[in-house]
């Protein structure tokens, strides 16, 4: 707890967030929690993990982040919202990967933030706002990559940089471009 302050780090609840001794987190890392949170949310970090140097990790309501063992993620990543990331995955900088989404037509004479703010002010409305995404094992990430949410990666998989994933990823392919395509 000591070292993760004096790196700059930013956290508002350690009860929710689970880590081991071999967890690795850089300098001024921020972990956040939605309040009020639901009794899922939390974030657990494997044996070996490596969150990278000003990294991102933020959790909604009932939301969980799970990043198990031995897998990188790089400087400047920002995960969001429900989301597992299997063992051995190399994850390069300034990857955004979020299970979430805004709402900017759902309510079109409202601003986007208050069209956010509608859809999440019930019980509904915020269970349906998350569809998980899911890395699976050995996946290697390039630089610059966004996930978008409700996606599968499957194990062995390679994502070229720059890239946008707006669908699953079978096991073993390389995919790359804006859409990302084989």
């Amino acid at each position: 707890y000591i070292k993760f302050f004096l790196k700059s780090g930013y956290i508002n609840d350690w009860k929710k967030l689970t880590f081991s001794k071999t967890t690795w987190i850089g300098k001024s890392v921020s972990i956040f929690f939605d309040k009020p949170g639901g009794e899922k949310q939390s974030i657990v970090l494997g044996e070996g993990v490596k969150i990278g140097h000003f990294s991102d990790l933020a959790v909604g309501y009932d939301n969980t982040i799970r990043i198990k063992d031995f897998t990188t993620l790089n400087t400047h990543c920002k995960i969001a919202g429900d989301v597992t990331i299997e063992r051995y995955c190399l994850l390069s900088s300034n990857i955004l990967i979020s299970s979430g989404a805004h709402y900017a037509t759902r309510y079109p004479h409202l601003l986007i933030r208050l069209q956010d703010a509608r859809v999440l002010s019930d019980e509904i409305g915020k269970r349906a706002h998350s569809k998980p995404v899911h890395v699976e094992e050995d996946v290697w990430i390039g630089f610059g990559v966004y996930i978008k949410q409700g996606i599968t990666i499957g194990r062995g998989a390679v994502i070229g940089a720059n890239s946008v994933v707006i669908k699953d990823i079978p096991p073993y392919e390389i995919h790359a471009g804006s859409p990302a395509k084989k």
